[in-house]
């Protein structure tokens, strides 16, 4: 789970902004980063999967129609 960056604002005054520091925010954009590339390979490998049920499938009508 990646880090909840709302636990992390500090108001800086003399930029009268909130503020993450750069070691967290770096932090939580390597496990998003991390927990993404393990979503997108899963789904690229049942795309992968699903293709080439498709294939199967359409080559097995070609032959039929043969």
């Amino acid at each position: 789970m990646a880090i909840n960056l709302e636990k992390h604002v500090v108001y800086v005054p003399s930029l009268k902004q909130d503020m993450i520091p750069y070691a967290v925010v770096k932090e939580y954009l390597a496990q998003t980063i991390a927990e993404t590339d393990e979503s997108l390979k899963t789904l690229l490998d049942e795309v992968n999967n699903k293709g080439e049920e498709i294939q199967d499938a359409l080559d097995n009508l070609e032959k039929g129609l043969r």
